[in-house]
């Protein structure tokens, strides 16, 4: 888990990456979130809510970094993209 929010926190400083998420998010992948259409930017929020609000107390020095993630990643490049 650790090694995957570093990664992300990686890729979420580059600007590719934020555009990428915009993209749509049509997969289908069994898990424990609710269904939902939007954009890989919407399932990413979607699940580090579920890691920050019923995630195991080892995994709070990974809050800030997921935090972070967001800013950089999603939110600099929402607004961006709208329209594209």
């Amino acid at each position: 888990m650790h090694i995957g929010v570093f990664i992300l926190l990686l890729l979420s400083g580059e600007r590719n990456f934020g555009v990428r998420l915009n993209k749509p998010y049509t997969a289908s992948v069994p898990m424990d979130i609710p269904v939902f259409t939007g954009t890989h930017a919407d399932l990413m929020i979607i699940v580090f809510h579920k890691i920050i609000t019923t995630g195991h107390q080892r995994l709070q020095p990974l809050f800030d970094c997921l935090l972070t993630i967001l800013v950089n990643g999603v939110c600099v490049y929402r607004t961006i993209c709208v329209g594209v």
